[in-house]
């Protein structure tokens, strides 16, 4: 298949590219596999087209509460922010107060729509000016992330609501399309002809049936000079700068 959509159709066609079937292709279906996942990690991580910007939602856990940080999925490889803790629900708050008042007057007639829209543009004003963004740690390795200066035993309880904002790699399994974005196609597949250089330099020299000499030495270097070529260009085309970025 020209367009792969899956695991194997991307193992097929890259081992079309080196020859097969023409040419036996020696690796073992280990190293086929260990081959793709570099090379899904590489795209995940240096191909911002491998990610896509989420808004996480999290219940707040005693568990969390107890281990002072919270837990986020592997897929998770960058948090840059968490939205604030939102008190201005809570009935006891002034916040709260100044919009339950702005809301009763309009409903008994005593403000018209226009004061109400003025009242709420101060109210969010005065949020956007004095609420301080939540100052974070993520340690992407551990998957956890740390909350500087947060009191977890007073401004936040159980059941309590945050929301991360960063970035999730895509599944392949789930967007098959990934498997045929074309870095991902060279840089598998050269990661594959690099392999078998490996494999088959120790047995340089040698004249197989048909005439034909191998010369691992010559692939492995084709192949290193192919993927180092396939990565610049990824991270300057593709990749994040990582000064908009928070990860541990």
């Amino acid at each position: 298949m020209a367009k792969p959509t899956s695991r194997q159709s991307l193992v097929d066609y890259s081992l079309r590219q080196l020859g097969a079937p023409v040419i036996k292709i020696n690796l073992a279906s280990e190293q086929i596999d260990d081959s793709m996942d570099d090379a899904i990690q590489l795209y995940q991580e240096y191909n911002s087209e491998g990610t896509i910007e989420v808004f996480k939602k999290h219940e707040i856990t005693q568990t969390d509460i107890d281990n002072k940080y919270i837990t986020v999925p592997e897929s998770m490889i960058v948090i840059s922010r968490v939205l604030p803790f939102d008190t201005s629900g809570d009935q006891f708050s002034t916040m709260w107060q100044i919009k339950f008042d702005s809301v009763n007057e309009l409903n008994r007639g005593t403000s018209d729509l226009k004061n109400h829209h003025i009242n709420m543009s101060h109210m969010a004003l005065i949020e956007y000016m004095f609420k301080v963004e939540q100052a974070i740690t993520f340690s992407r390795k551990q998957g956890k992330v740390y909350f500087e200066g947060l009191d977890w035993n007073l401004d936040v309880k159980v059941g309590d609501f945050i929301v991360f904002e960063g970035q999730e790699t895509l599944d392949p399994e789930a967007y098959p399309l990934i498997y045929n974005d074309i870095f991902l196609k060279k840089y598998f597949t050269s990661l594959l002809k690099r392999q078998w250089g490996v494999n088959i330099k120790k047995f340089d020299g040698i004249q197989m049936p048909g005439g034909v000499t191998l010369d691992g030495q010559k692939l492995y270097d084709e192949a290193v000079a192919e993927l180092k070529e396939i990565e610049e260009t990824m991270r300057d085309e593709f990749e994040e700068p990582l000064s908009q970025v928070y990860m541990g």
